[in-house]
């Protein structure tokens, strides 16, 4: 079975490269299948900052879980 972003991946390669080298040049550390979903939750009317924001919440709750697992 094929997930959304599978399916965003395989019709809109060319976006999500674009998204990908964007995302690489300012160091964002985005693969292409959570770009995939990203574009397709903003396209579907989610706001991009509220995504921007989850995005950086999590990263620090991961960096954060990181940091107390080597310890």
């Amino acid at each position: 079975m094929s997930s959304i972003a599978d399916d965003i991946l395989d019709t809109r390669s060319d976006e999500v490269e674009v998204l990908f080298d964007m995302s690489t040049l300012l160091q964002c550390g985005l693969d292409k299948r959570t770009l995939a979903v990203l574009l397709q939750l903003v396209e579907s009317g989610v706001h991009p900052e509220a995504l921007a924001d989850l995005v950086l919440e999590y990263r620090a709750k991961a960096n954060a879980s990181d940091s107390s697992g080597n310890r």
